[in-house]
């Protein structure tokens, strides 16, 4: 009887170490920021979730997502293009001349980071339009699109947006092609061509 007792004594040592010296292995994890780290991006296997990853990586002011949502020769598609509104060109000829991706990622980034944090962005669309072809597809809609940011001009841009989707044969993929701004008649808010503009100076 006595022989069993350094064995008890040492169990019973042991159980109590694991209750109050490693209960904090029991302990509940503090939740993570919501805000931080997040990032929805879908493969794009249909249209409709390109629309939807950009709509998302606006809202989340995500510059990798943002441009993978466009056409890039570097994954064997064909080449981006942006034709801006009427009046930007006029107004930016130079800036809009080579307008190419990395315009685009450009544009994109400064205005990441002029934007003020813990504030809203966000990007709608009204009156959609889809038409369908064998291997395309044309997207148009009315948008609003917000931005907190700290430039001297207007917040929010507001336009006609007409995106040509093509399907990667390869990949199965799609992304935008082609896009093209229009200004919204007798609408004196700025378009989201200017704001590419303005932001690239």
């Amino acid at each position: 009887m006595s022989s069993k007792f350094p064995l008890q004594f040492l169990l019973h040592t042991f159980f109590l170490l694991f209750i109050f010296g490693g209960c904090d292995i029991f302990d509940t994890r503090n939740p993570e920021n919501p805000a931080e780290n997040r990032s929805h991006f879908f493969t794009p296997t249909t249209d409709s979730l390109v629309i939807e990853n950009l709509l998302y990586a606006i809202q989340e002011r995500n510059s990798t997502n943002y441009i993978k949502c466009f056409s890039d020769t570097a994954r064997g598609e064909n080449a981006f293009t942006f034709t801006p509104s009427q009046d930007a060109f006029i107004q930016h000829t130079a800036i809009f001349a080579d307008w190419d991706l990395t315009s685009e990622k450009n544009y994109f980034e400064k205005l990441r980071i002029s934007t003020i944090e813990n504030t809203p962005s966000a990007l709608s669309f009204s009156e959609q339009r889809r038409t369908e072809s064998s291997d395309s597809v044309l997207f148009t809609a009315k948008y609003t699109l917000s931005f907190f940011h700290n430039k001297p001009f207007s917040r929010s841009a507001r336009g006609y947006a007409e995106f040509l989707l093509s399907r990667n044969a390869a990949k199965g993929t799609w992304s935008i092609q082609r896009w093209s701004d229009f200004k919204i008649t007798s609408d004196s808010t700025l378009t989201w061509s200017d704001w590419k503009a303005l932001f690239n100076q």
